[in-house]
């Protein structure tokens, strides 16, 4: 199953080439602008776009060079019966640690999913109600109600346990996608998908 968010994609920037006649600025290219930072508008910086933000990608925002994106999620969970929290997409820049982009799912579940073989309880859990915490151009396009297979469950390594977050996918299968913590009713995790340049 597509999650909402592998639809998001970085957009390469614009290639800009300037012409070296015409020239009023001394920047060598043919402009009706007036400041030399060798592109063709009076934003003062030299990125080729309208904005000030001093990268390409002609939106307003200035992007972080190396960012993290993935999923956490917290929710109370009684095993076999209920499952209420919910469930963020995020992207943050790693050097501050500052979110860049997150958007909110209501995560909700009474019904019981099966075929995870190495959980201790699992769930078909509904995301709703999405909501944009902190905005970003990559979230444009909307967002929307979804659901998916989650459970938990420990993951052996040569002597030690985790806990798990696994996730079912459309086939049938479940496998474990991440670190998780379980008290007995509260459950959080996050399903980091590694870092984006």
């Amino acid at each position: 199953m597509l999650r909402p968010w592998h639809m998001l994609a970085f957009a390469l920037p614009p290639l800009v080439v300037g012409c070296l006649s015409d020239d009023k600025d001394g920047d060598s290219v043919r402009s009706p602008d007036t400041d030399a930072d060798g592109d063709t508008d009076s934003d003062g910086d030299a990125d080729g776009d309208t904005d000030p933000d001093g990268d390409t990608d002609g939106d307003t925002d200035p992007e972080p060079a190396v960012v993290s994106v993935g999923y956490g999620g917290v929710a109370t969970v009684s095993p076999g019966s209920s499952w209420e929290g919910y469930e963020d997409y995020y992207i943050t820049d790693d050097e501050t640690g500052a979110d860049y982009c997150r958007a909110r799912w209501t995560a909700a579940s009474t019904t019981v999913a099966t075929g995870c073989a190495d959980c201790d309880w699992a769930f078909a859990v509904d995301l709703t109600s999405p909501e944009v915490v902190t905005e970003c151009d990559r979230l444009a396009g909307g967002l929307s109600d979804f659901q998916v297979n989650y459970g938990s469950g420990s993951f052996e390594y040569p002597g030690t346990s985790y806990d798990m977050l696994w996730y079912g996918g459309a086939d049938g299968a479940w496998s474990y996608v991440a670190l998780a913590t379980f008290d007995g009713s509260n459950f959080t995790y996050d399903w980091s998908c590694g870092a984006s340049y």
